[in-house]
């Protein structure tokens, strides 16, 4: 079985948080693309570029994207 972290808040920086996840034997980093009124979610594309930058040997993937989100 390989675990995932997904990165759900704005409160943890995208790359210490891949790297962490990278030390601590995880197999991959994910974010998740949702709009909440009370809790930010981070940018998914860009937290994922932050995230691939900032390790080596992790999968790096969005866990939920919403095109709805954004236009054309």
């Amino acid at each position: 079985m390989e675990l995932f972290a997904n990165l759900t808040s704005t409160r943890y920086d995208p790359s210490e948080f891949a790297a962490s996840a990278e030390a601590a034997g995880y197999a991959g980093v994910t974010c998740s693309d949702h709009y909440w009124l009370s809790d930010l979610f981070p940018h998914v594309w860009v937290s994922l570029a932050a995230m691939a930058s900032a390790t080596e040997r992790v999968i790096v993937a969005p866990s939920f994207v919403n095109n709805l989100f954004r236009s054309p």
